[in-house]
């Protein structure tokens, strides 16, 4: 336990220092994007993901040899929602990154959550409807629905599902409210595109979950959701999950922690020891993908062998 303590703790210090040191580089569209979002050439960071990719197959293995489920909900980079905002297109390895991330988790029978083709269809339907910051490097609240939609229908399909009480869940939009997602501090300095810092407004909803509805009056929820930044309160997707799906959700998420760090404290902690979840449901930002234990974001490179 304390080698398990030790190694988050320098976890975190590594992970703080580079996220310091992530820049953002406008385009003359007038958006800005995460310049680790593309690689500076192809195939440049292919066997960081193949280790990535290789991190989750065990962690998926490790679940179901406690005979819990696990479900991937990708988060597709900002540049592949909205590449025509791009100056120039995305190089082919990134561009093939998130097929061959869902191809490996279908090869691998592992569930996971084609985010980027409900994306697609939500695009088609209301184009002027943003899914992701302009200026900011996280979805909005339209996108982390959309994604808790699509999470819940792959959620529905499993029998486990049907084995866990429903809850009362209500839904209440709110109006607009200003947003502080903004990369225009990160632009690197030799930057000479100018862009206008614009005022974004973000949709927010509230969302009640009444779990004392339960028929069982289960202490912790039957469904865990362990995420990133993109799982804060902010946008609310943990909560969305709950109302789109009717079931509670534990929220084990951890912002500004990578998406390691998030899993190994969960799975390390004595609530999943006590109360381990049927369903599990990772949100995996796709730009992690290549930063796997072991990288300059994450100073651990053995942390699975430290499971129970």
């Amino acid at each position: 336990m304390r080698r398990i303590s030790f190694l988050l703790a320098l976890c975190i210090f590594a992970e703080s220092i580079a996220l310091s040191q992530v820049t953002s580089t406008p385009t003359r569209s007038g958006w800005l994007f995460l310049d680790e979002e593309q690689p500076l050439k192809d195939n440049e960071l292919d066997s960081d993901i193949d280790i990535s990719l290789s991190i989750i197959k065990g962690v998926s293995h490790y679940l179901v040899s406690k005979g819990i489920i696990l479900v991937v909900t990708p988060v597709p980079i900002k540049a592949r929602v909205y590449s025509d905002k791009l100056d120039a297109p995305l190089s082919l390895s990134a561009n093939s990154r998130y097929q061959r991330a869902l191809d490996f988790f279908k090869k691998n029978n592992i569930f996971a959550v084609d985010t980027l083709a409900a994306y697609r269809r939500a695009q088609r339907q209301s184009p002027q409807n943003l899914l992701y910051f302009q200026l900011g490097s996280h979805w909005n609240t339209r996108g982390s629905e959309i994604a808790a939609q699509a999470t819940a229908q792959v959620l529905m399909k499993l029998p486990q599902i049907q084995e866990i009480d429903k809850v009362n869940v209500s839904l209440r939009r709110l109006p607009p409210l200003k947003t502080e997602d903004s990369m225009m501090k990160m632009i690197r300095p030799e930057s000479t595109i100018p862009i206008v810092d614009i005022i974004e407004y973000d949709n927010p909803v509230d969302v009640t979950i009444n779990s004392s509805d339960s028929l069982l009056g289960d202490a912790v929820p039957s469904i865990a959701l362990v995420g990133t930044s993109y799982s804060e309160k902010t946008w609310n997707f943990p909560k969305m999950l709950a109302y789109y799906t009717k079931r509670d959700v534990l929220d084990v998420s951890l912002a500004g922690q990578q998406i390691w760090i998030p899993m190994q404290k969960y799975l390390s902690s004595t609530e999943f020891k006590e109360a381990p979840p049927r369903i599990l449901v990772w949100e995996v930002p796709e730009r992690y993908l290549l930063y796997p234990p072991g990288g300059y974001r994450v100073a651990d490179t053995g942390w699975l062998n430290t499971l129970p």
